[in-house]
């Protein structure tokens, strides 16, 4: 072999083992975990690097309802699974005798698609004396519960809270409306509504939505009046009715705006007064603002707004033209949930048919080995993948995790079981796995069912699974989500997550890889509100049969809730706009204040506003009404969107002239708006007793208590021989 052809061979061979070592470092890149967090911002890089991802997507559309407005997919569907029998139980004769009330006024209003507004009653009115609960210990499973232990969560809230009492137990559910029994705070209320607002007056003939006469108001089990649509709730406080009229102008402006500008599309830029739409809903306009704000305006009273809203819904939401990937969490919370939600509140079926035909398009993200679903699909192909970013291409705890609510609700209302058994594998699973330290990771493998990156946070990607676990046990009365509720709360104890400034601040740290970051989000200042919700509710207080005082944890996690509240408040005022920062650290420099550039933005979340409403709503203290209020006319201040009107999120919380993002999102009319107008109302407006929030302030009906939870009925069998 000549030496020239030697040295091309040798150069060949040079070059070829150069590449292949290239190719070796680049493709190792793909396959390790993400370990940006030890040098970065860590979750904040990742939320500021897509900042739309949590935007609700747009979805498919469902099938024509039939001549009694609920698809065959859902009535009469023989080929579904039967739901079990329920128990026979004074419970079940009760419901039954409640049923057949339903039925009756059903029959009388034939044709009806819409279960309208009922009459409106003075709260001065005398009520039905309740007798003392006689709720059953247990409650038999319903379709796809298989053998968990149900039992009956308490409904007396707040009872045993120090200071004033959440209710008592003769109240009646409340979901709209709200004035007061004394006659300023009326006048103050209708001063609000405009003439012709009130749907009683629409046609001059008493009648409400779709022109149907009215039915009456259904009764709970103890045969006390429920009180869902035009109910004397407001405050006999006349600054806090004052201060409630101004949180409806503000969405009656933020609203206007929308549909002026936006009508149909996703979301609001008020400054451009022009549609928004991030890449999460691609190019589709599916009205998230629409779907995420009905059930506000129709608890406020909204009812040509409302109706509005109604009627795009039915007549233009079309899931099947939505096109590119949707996240599966989102599209649950806001659409599953503001659907479920309205569905409980009229007993409207179009609502049932979009929920549950969306619900089904989703089902594809569940196809894993351990059955943890995806984070994304695209609904017109069913295929579905992890974020890019997510570590080992994980799945995400506060997604996955967050579920529950909606598909248990929307399982026991169309007899349909599929989507309680995919929510219950997953709950299998979790408690099955091995959990170090007694602490949930943020990232769960779906294929392995295995953590996969040592990251634990109350705040973004954690959050709402450790809310989904109180609240399951609140909705069906679920032990093993209240048991596994109760030992996460002892891992963040026991575990020093759960921790104290200097000055004495509780704040709630994050872990990562065994190191403590005294680093807490807004986004996390929700748990405020949920350890009083679950100090009220302990299993150790026997359904209020003992006081809160005499249980160590109760009392202990009732004291968090208020200290932790507090800290966010805190976080609020050391801010020249008095609106708290996206994240906020502790160290020998700072507390309760954002240290770098990229935590100082405000969105108009409500996680802050929501801890005040629980901590008000349950121990009575007007200063978070105070507190509530000041957040408002802040939000008025520098959040409202120049002469055009509507909101906008601000950059700088620490500047007293900030630059807005120019974006109006979906969540302040579903959560901060909401929250702001129940705080204050009177406190059986949306009662606890009654009802629980999902994530995006969509409120569900408990089981138990509410005669709106209203769970499927079989139809006769036509060949079923007559008794």
């Amino acid at each position: 072999m000549s030496l020239r052809n030697r040295r091309v061979r040798e150069k060949y061979c040079f070059l070829l083992i150069l590449t292949s070592f290239f190719l070796v470092c680049v493709g190792m890149v793909f396959f390790l975990p993400d370990l940006r967090a030890r040098t970065t911002n860590g979750v904040q890089d990742v939320y500021e690097k897509l900042p739309d991802l949590f935007l609700a997507p747009h979805l498919p559309a469902p099938p024509a309802a039939t001549s009694i407005g609920v698809s065959n997919d859902i009535q009469g569907n023989a080929n579904l699974p039967r739901p079990l029998s329920p128990p026979s139980s004074r419970y079940l004769d009760d419901r039954a005798k409640l049923m057949a009330k339903i039925r009756e006024e059903e029959e009388r209003n034939e044709g009806m698609k819409v279960l309208q507004k009922p009459l409106i009653v003075n709260q001065d009115s005398p009520s039905k004396s309740s007798p003392s609960s006689t709720a059953s210990s247990s409650v038999s499973p319903n379709v796809g519960d298989g053998s968990r232990n149900l039992i009956a969560p308490p409904t007396d809230i707040g009872h045993h809270a120090p200071s004033v009492p959440h209710g008592n137990a003769n109240s009646s559910v409340v979901v709209q409306g709200g004035a007061d029994s004394d006659s300023l705070a009326r006048t103050r209320r209708d001063f609000i509504k405009q003439a012709g607002r009130d749907i009683f007056l629409r046609d001059g003939q008493g009648r409400g939505l779709g022109g149907k006469s009215l039915s009456s108001e259904l009764l709970d089990a103890q045969g006390n009046r429920v009180k869902i649509f035009g109910a004397q709730s407001a405050d006999t406080n006349e600054t806090v009715n004052e201060w409630r009229s101004t949180v409806v102008k503000m969405t009656k402006d933020a609203w206007d705006n929308y549909v002026k500008y936006a009508w149909g599309q996703n979301e609001l830029k008020p400054i451009s007064q022009r549609g928004h739409s991030s890449s999460i809903f691609g190019p589709s306009k599916i009205g998230a603002t629409i779907v995420d704000a009905v059930d506000t305006l129709y608890i406020m009273g909204l009812n040509e707004e409302y109706q509005m809203g109604r009627d795009w819904i039915a007549e233009n939401l079309d899931f099947d033209k939505a096109r590119g990937e949707v996240s599966v969490f989102e599209t649950n919370i806001r659409f599953v949930g503001g659907f479920l939600s309205m569905y409980s509140l009229t007993g409207d079926n179009m609502y049932k048919e979009k929920a549950y035909t969306l619900a089904k398009k989703l089902l594809p993200a569940f196809d894993t080995p351990t059955g943890i679903p995806y984070a994304l699909i695209n609904l017109s192909s069913g295929s579905s993948k992890n974020y890019g970013w997510a570590a080992s291409g994980s799945s995400i705890l506060s997604e996955f995790g967050t579920l529950h609510l909606e598909f248990t609700y929307l399982s026991d209302i169309t007899g349909d079981p599929i989507f309680k058994e995919k929510v219950y594998k997953i709950r299998e699973v979790l408690k099955d796995m091995h959990k170090p330290k007694g602490l949930y990771s943020n990232y769960v493998h779906p294929r392995m069912g295995k953590f996969t990156q040592n990251h634990v946070s109350m705040g973004a990607l954690g959050d709402s699974f450790y809310e989904y676990l109180l609240k399951s046990y609140l909705q069906t009365g679920d032990s093993d989500a209240r048991e596994m509720y109760d030992e996460a709360m002892k891992g963040f104890e026991e575990n020093g997550l759960i921790r104290y400034s200097k000055s004495g601040m509780l704040y709630f740290a994050e872990m990562k890889y065994d190191r403590l970051e005294s680093k807490m989000d807004h986004l996390a200042c929700f748990v405020g509100g949920l350890l009083a919700l679950g100090a009220t509710t302990d299993p150790e207080l026997q359904g209020g049969k003992v006081p809160l005082s005499e249980s160590q944890r109760a009392t202990r996690h009732l004291k968090m809730a208020e200290g932790v509240t507090n800290t966010c408040h805190e976080s609020y005022i050391r801010t020249a706009t008095r609106l708290g920062p996206e994240s906020f650290r502790f160290n020998d420099a700072i507390e309760a204040r954002a240290q770098r550039q990229n935590e100082r933005y405000y969105i108009l979340r409500p996680e802050v506003i929501e801890a005040y409403f629980y901590l008000w709503r349950i121990t009575g203290d007007p200063k978070y009404r105070e507190w509530g209020w000041d957040a408002t006319q802040a939000i008025e201040k520098y959040c409202k969107a120049g002469p055009g009107g509507g909101y906008s999120g601000i950059r700088n919380v620490y500047s007293t002239e900030p630059q807005q993002d120019d974006v109006q999102q979906t969540f302040f009319f579903a959560e901060t708006l909401k929250y702001l107008y129940l705080m204050f109302s009177s406190k059986d407006l949306i009662d606890f007793k009654y009802w629980v929030f999902n994530t995006e302030a969509h409120p569900l009906p408990v089981k138990a208590t509410n005669p709106y939870y209203r769970p499927y009925q079989k139809p006769p069998s036509p060949s079923s021989p007559q008794q």
